[in-house]
């Protein structure tokens, strides 16, 4: 754990990476801002993917609306607009191998 501030701060390592989560109040609204900060570049665009899935998931869950979506298929999805956003040194790394032994091979 690097830093607790309840409830508006949790920052804390996940294995080489650092993972900051932000609740900002904007007017009638709150704000997560998520920061990653990743020990390599090569697995931005595979995390990057994986985080939209889990906050879109998050951002259902919110609002009431229905969260059965399957992740791996809605990953799949997404994960080819992390690569064009992120580029080709980002996106050297593909879903870790115990993903693909679950969900098969990107």
């Amino acid at each position: 754990m690097l830093a607790v501030e309840p409830p508006i701060l949790l920052e804390f390592e996940r294995g080489p990476d650092t993972l900051r989560f932000e609740l900002r109040v904007e007017g009638a609204s709150t704000r997560l801002v998520l920061t990653a900060l990743l020990e390599a570049l090569s697995k931005a665009a595979r995390d990057g993917a994986g985080w939209h899935v889990c906050l879109e998931q998050l951002s259902l869950g919110l609002d009431g609306s229905a969260t059965d979506v399957d992740t791996s298929k809605r990953w799949r999805t997404v994960h080819p607009d992390s690569v064009e956003s992120f580029g080709p040194s980002a996106s050297v790394d593909g879903p870790p191998r115990e993903w693909e032994d679950v969900y098969g091979a990107a």
